[in-house]
């Protein structure tokens, strides 16, 4: 026989906040990014700035996603700041 659970128990074990905050996703086009080197660069810069934030680079595609912050003026700065210059998508 299987057991049983209550979802509303579930769910107020955890804060949905946190859950969302956890896969909100922030892009950026990020023209100038022209290889691995430069991948590397940003997402050293945008962990530093947002440390659990996790950067996903498509070099083809010249575009950065970053999840696990909501902080997307600080992610801006810190590409920037690297030398680059993304523009939100």
């Amino acid at each position: 026989m299987m057991g049983t659970f209550n979802l509303p128990d579930m769910v107020a074990q955890g804060p949905p906040v946190k859950f969302l905050e956890k896969t909100m996703s922030i892009a950026f086009q990020v023209p100038d990014m022209t290889c691995g080197h430069c991948v590397k660069t940003i997402t050293g810069a945008v962990t530093e700035a947002v440390p659990g934030a996790v950067v996903v680079a498509d070099l083809p595609a010249h575009l950065v996603t970053i999840t696990g912050t909501d902080q997307a003026d600080k992610v801006e700065a810190a590409i920037r700041d690297a030398g680059y210059e993304p523009s939100r998508v």
